[in-house]
């Protein structure tokens, strides 16, 4: 009779615990359950937690459902509309239109994004280096993250939306393939060298700032942003390499400015036109092929002087694509090999008539490079270029057998 009683008594006990932790009912968000030292086991999946909850110890069990409640650890707390699961290891679990916003301060649950709407907001300061994971195709996720991003966000494929600017810390990247919709924000890589084997989807790109080399070795497609379709990358002086078969596939009428820039590797790596109206914009940047290179379609634009690294190769513009020299020069470069005329068609070839491919502005134009301490090769810069002696005017002002050792070979030049 009396194990009977017990085990009656037992049984009551087990049922009011499952009914005590299958929900709380807070008065107030500042409602707080403590765990310090001790463990708080869930044994049933505890929903509409909008209290808060203050984690020193270890929480295990069952996912806890916070309904606009805060997590508080490490002294950061996190307003949070989502799925907390401190059995692996602390991880934060987005479904669908949920949330977190986290006070400034270091933030040691991981974000999972399940399906679309959802948003991550604040300072956090991730101590997982993989904070942020999106699952699949379907999980979206709109970012406004104050400061540096001091987390990978994993895409898989899936969808980042920009409410800010993205500064990703120096040792932190974008991985796994996916779209990042820049939304007229701006996004920048830190000061570490980066490689990327996946392929990206720049939507709305505005800005992509790179502070270090970054190594492609698959697809950046570039969809340009507003009525004018226009994106930027702004090298700062680093390096874009193409080497390991990258390429840069610009959309139906975006225009992509390259600032500040070397691209290295054309002829392995690829820029791809989608249509006729793409145009690729050159501003002080140089490019350096690996082997020849031909443009079938689209068009390239030099805005500010910049320099094509032909080495013993060709660039060429051909079927329909172009090229524009507007108030600048294209200068390519051989390097150790004889200059041939290295960008192709030439302004005054009959296969350039009425423009077709290369077109001057501005009294724009494309001029080899000269090597300054080779006389030969001032000499032949002077034969094909007639301004280039300006290069030199600096070295002949005060030589008069300078200009008597060139002067057969610049008599029939105007600006000599």
């Amino acid at each position: 009779m009396k194990r009977s009683l017990w085990g009656v008594l037992y049984s009551l006990l087990i049922l009011w615990s499952t009914s005590l932790f299958a929900g709380f009912n807070f008065s107030h968000k500042n409602s707080t359950v403590s765990v310090g030292d001790a463990k708080f086991l869930v044994n049933q999946q505890i929903t509409g937690w909008n209290g808060t909850l203050i984690q020193d110890g270890s929480v295990t069990g069952q996912p806890i459902v916070f309904d606009n409640g805060c997590l508080e650890k490490n002294g950061t707390p996190a307003l949070i509309k989502g799925t907390y699961d401190g059995d692996s290891g602390g991880q934060i679990t987005l479904n669908q239109d949920e949330k977190v916003r986290v006070d400034p301060g270091q933030f040691m649950p991981s974000v999972t994004v399940l399906r679309s709407g959802n948003r991550l907001e604040g300072q956090p300061i991730f101590s997982n280096m993989n904070g942020v994971t999106l699952l699949h195709e379907l999980s979206e996720l709109t970012v406004a993250v104050n400061g540096k991003f001091g987390s990978n966000i994993v895409l898989n494929n899936g969808r980042v939306i920009l409410d800010s600017d993205l500064h990703l810390a120096d040792d932190k990247t974008i991985s796994g393939s996916g779209r990042v919709n820049l939304n007229n924000r701006r996004v920048t890589f830190g000061g570490s060298d980066q490689k990327l084997t996946h392929s990206i989807f720049w939507e709305d790109a505005t800005d992509i700032v790179l502070y270090a080399k970054m190594t492609l070795a698959g697809t950046w497609t570039i969809k340009g942003a507003g009525s004018e379709k226009e994106a930027h990358i702004i090298g700062n002086g680093n390096v874009l390499d193409l080497t390991e078969s990258g390429s840069i596939w610009i959309k139906a009428g975006t225009r992509l400015v390259l600032s500040d820039l070397k691209v290295k590797g054309l002829g392995k790596g690829a820029f791809v036109f989608e249509d006729d109206d793409c145009q690729l914009c050159l501003s002080n940047v140089e490019m350096e092929l690996a082997n020849s290179y031909t443009f079938t379609n689209g068009g390239m634009y030099v805005e500010r002087s910049s320099t094509i690294v032909t080495k013993d190769g060709f660039l060429a513009f051909d079927q329909n694509a172009s090229l524009t020299i507007d108030g600048s020069t294209l200068w390519y470069d051989p390097l150790t090999f004889p200059r041939k005329n290295n960008i192709q068609p030439l302004v005054d070839s009959a296969q350039n008539s009425n423009n077709k491919f290369v077109k001057s502005l501005n009294f724009g134009r494309v001029s080899g490079v000269c090597d300054d301490d080779d006389d030969d090769d001032v000499t032949e810069c002077c034969k094909h270029n007639s301004n280039a002696i300006l290069k030199v005017v600096q070295d002949v002002t005060n030589n008069s057998n300078t200009i008597l050792t060139k002067c057969d070979e610049i008599k029939h030049n105007s600006d000599a």
